[in-house]
């Protein structure tokens, strides 16, 4: 099972799902942590701004590929539009008020794990 997280610093989840660093990936293998990674958003505001000038299309597929591996992503908030593509891509939301991406990781885990 892979997990993503937004994140500007490993450390914090972040509030924007969009205008992030990237996503810490966790590979979850039982309850043990098998492998993390990160991977950079090349989409953030700044980007943003340069692709609209350049007529890009929207970013939520582009996003949307940065996770597309992902079972489940975990979040503090999401804009409602972008749930039901999370939803058709197979990922589960997972939202959480935890704002240190370890504490979320751990919880969800130890949930995971109470239930099976």
């Amino acid at each position: 099972m892979k997990i993503a997280i937004p994140t500007n610093d490993w450390e914090t989840i972040s509030t924007q799902f969009f205008n992030n660093k990237g996503f810490a990936i966790f590979e979850i293998e039982g309850s043990k942590i098998k492998s993390q990674e990160f991977r950079t958003n090349k989409f953030t505001a700044k980007e943003k701004v340069l692709n609209n000038a350049l007529h890009k299309p929207d970013r939520y597929p582009d996003i949307l590929n940065i996770i597309k591996d992902c079972d489940v992503v975990i979040l503090l908030i999401i804009d409602e539009r972008i749930i039901p593509d999370l939803k058709k891509t197979g990922i589960e939301i997972i939202f959480t008020d935890e704002t240190y991406v370890e504490n979320a990781l751990n919880y969800y885990l130890k949930r995971k794990c109470e239930t099976l």
